[in-house]
């Protein structure tokens, strides 16, 4: 079917902006944030995006109620390069900074500024909403399903919630089968790393502010028995737990 040149020119114009609003939130968007971005209708945002999912230009993921959309011309560093860099990184920092974890939770909190964990307009307001209890299981377990490359760091996690005094909780996450401890710990700062980070995160994101701590760290020959236990603790919880 053809269109007139000032309609094909305005089709392209339609396909053009909502790929680029795609590509600048590339951990995924909804319908409701692109047309928001772009200031267009829900309507021309839907029938764009249906166009632009023919022609392979974006995908799609569902997560819960919602359905986010990618790029899919994201072009990434191939994984097994990055984790091999990471992880000499890790070990060498380890050899040459013993004793220096709470420095490395300080990088992880510095580590927001230039990783892209944004999780859209919609899905943060959301995740504001919930009781803690159920945030923690909700951001943790899901989280890693719409952030492509989440799962490089993201090992399986179990959640449990612990009592601290004045029925306060604490928020226990035991990273199993992690790729970043090693045999001998080697690459232990992960753990640290990822706790800096987990806390400016949850700050900018989740909007409430937390304590993440490394609680226990297990190294193994075997990576399905190596595991890294994280803590949890509100401000409000630990300001009350202290008095």
């Amino acid at each position: 079917m053809l269109f007139p040149i000032t309609k094909r020119k305005k089709i392209i114009e339609y396909e053009r902006k909502i790929l680029e609003f795609i590509k600048q939130n590339n951990n995924g968007v909804t319908i409701t944030d692109i047309a928001v971005g772009t200031q267009f209708s829900r309507n021309t945002v839907s029938k764009y995006v249906s166009i632009l999912g023919i022609k392979k230009k974006i995908f799609s993921r569902e997560i819960g109620a919602y359905k986010l959309y990618f790029s899919a011309e994201e072009i990434s560093f191939p994984k097994i390069f990055s984790l091999a860099y990471y992880k000499g990184i890790l070990s060498g920092l380890k050899s040459n900074f013993p004793n220096s974890e709470e420095a490395f939770k300080d990088i992880g909190r510095n580590c927001y500024d230039y990783i892209d964990f944004s999780l859209g307009p919609m899905v943060s307001k959301e995740l504001r909403g919930f009781k803690v209890s159920r945030l923690v299981k909700v951001y943790y377990t899901v989280f890693g399903q719409f952030y492509p490359s989440y799962d490089i760091t993201q090992p399986t996690i179990e959640i449990s919630i612990e009592k601290m005094e004045n029925n306060k909780q604490k928020t226990i996450l035991k990273f199993n089968n992690s790729e970043f401890i090693g045999p001998s710990g080697e690459f232990s700062y992960h753990a640290y790393i990822m706790a800096g980070l987990i806390e400016t995160l949850w700050k900018k994101e989740v909007g409430k502010k937390i304590y993440c701590n490394v609680e226990s760290i297990h190294p193994s020959d075997k990576r399905e028995d190596s595991f890294y236990v994280l803590s949890i603790v509100m401000e409000k919880d630990l300001l009350v737990a202290q008095t």
